[in-house]
């Protein structure tokens, strides 16, 4: 997730990476386990895309989520 639950779709590559990356902070403050998998704030189609998905995965997520209704298979973009 991010740390403010902003709209993706909305924001500059380098503010997603600063939102990613303070919601990751903030679990560690916690002392929480973090799970390398993220799930989009608003995960419709118009706001998580293949840009966004392409910025998640290269912040070291292994897989994503959004809202969109689908079935996944092997040939998926996890992202």
């Amino acid at each position: 997730h991010t740390s403010n639950h902003i709209s993706l779709a909305h924001e500059t590559q380098e503010f997603i990476h600063q939102e990613v990356n303070d919601s990751r902070l903030k679990f560690s403050n916690e002392n929480l386990t973090m799970l390398p998998m993220f799930a989009y704030p608003f995960g419709g189609c118009e706001q998580a895309g293949v840009r966004e998905f392409s910025i998640i995965k290269n912040c070291g997520y292994t897989a994503a989520f959004t809202s969109v209704k689908g079935v996944c298979s092997n040939q998926t973009n996890i992202h």
